[in-house]
């Protein structure tokens, strides 16, 4: 009874008047009050500064426990954006960072995340060995297996990119999901995105199949070391038909990372059917892109024994 009172919605009054104070995690909400909430909104503590927002790294007076508080930059906020939110608090994957509250009023909003110790991987990403790549690349495929195959209903993560993955010491990456309000078409922060699925930037919805692409587009990242942000493509006009064009035309050693290519003679099949499936996870019909059950099972398969023949051939979707 303890915890469920525990998690129920607080009125607390705090900066500019009176606050609605959520939390999902019972030992978070006996540790952390409205007043590290706005303690940890200060610029020194700034982690992240984005399009959507600033994150700002907190500590909890009474026992030192650390979280995240986003700060949202939405002008109006619906009251469904609320309610997924309760939604999302409910979420416990070890490979999803957990959302452990939510704190608003009519003067702004803040969104409680758990701390995670760890970096970005778009920031450690250029010097990873093969072995942790694949890891990672495992660990978010687990990750998009349970939003999409495990929860009810399933849940979008709304843009699966390198800038939204925490890896920690042992190399298992966190992904963050993306605020409810931010994946929606018509959001420009989202659209101008590099990892949005070609449908969902010409406003036809954000779907399962959007994170499956955002997905592939971290293969290949993964695989080559170049994002699509890169204009290193010459005349292949995205990093997916440069990422085709390599596949078919050219010798493993002209496309893979240069960090990873020490691997590649031990790892050749493996590494080619890794892009195999990034490359059906980036076609252009989102219907020849692979479910989130299947993506793991593949890429699993495909990991455990390098011999592995993948049932999905290239020539398909493309």
């Amino acid at each position: 009874m303890r915890r469920r009172n525990d998690l129920k919605v607080k009125t607390v009054e705090g900066e500019g008047g009176i606050w609605e104070l959520q939390f999902f995690d019972s030992k978070v909400s006996r540790s952390v009050t409205i007043h590290d909430i706005f303690s940890a909104a200060k610029q020194g503590n700034v982690i992240a500064m984005g399009k959507t927002g600033i994150s700002y790294r907190g500590e909890s007076v009474l026992n030192g426990m650390q979280f995240v508080v986003k700060e949202d930059t939405m002008n109006s906020i619906p009251p469904s954006f609320w309610c997924k939110m309760v939604e999302f608090g409910r979420l416990r994957h070890p490979n999803v960072i957990k959302l452990i509250g939510i704190c608003h009023s009519q003067k702004g909003a803040y969104v409680l995340y758990e701390y995670c110790e760890g970096k970005v991987l778009s920031q450690v990403l250029r010097n990873l060995s093969w072995e942790q790549r694949r890891k990672i690349a495992l660990g978010i495929a687990r990750a998009l297996r349970f939003l999409h195959c495990r929860c009810s209903p399933s849940v979008v993560a709304g843009r699966v990119s390198p800038e939204k993955v925490i890896v920690d010491a042992k190399d298992e990456p966190r992904i963050r999901l993306s605020l409810p309000g931010k994946v929606q078409p018509d959001s420009k922060g989202f659209t101008a995105s590099s990892y949005i699925a070609p449908e969902a930037k010409e406003g036809k919805g954000i779907t399962e199949k959007s994170d499956i692409y955002g997905f592939g587009l971290v293969l290949i990242e993964l695989l080559t070391g170049k994002g699509p942000a890169d204009t290193e493509f010459g005349v292949h006009e995205s990093i997916v038909e440069w990422a085709r064009y390599c596949y078919s035309d050219c010798h493993l050693d002209v496309w893979t990372d240069p960090m990873i290519r020490g691997h590649v003679s031990s790892n050749q099949n493996e590494i080619v059917e890794t892009m195999n499936l990034a490359l059906h996870c980036t076609a252009r019909d989102p219907t020849a892109r692979p479910c989130a059950d299947e993506l793991y099972k593949t890429l699993d398969s495909t990991m455990r024994t390098s011999s592995c023949v993948s049932s999905l051939k290239v020539s398909s979707p493309f």
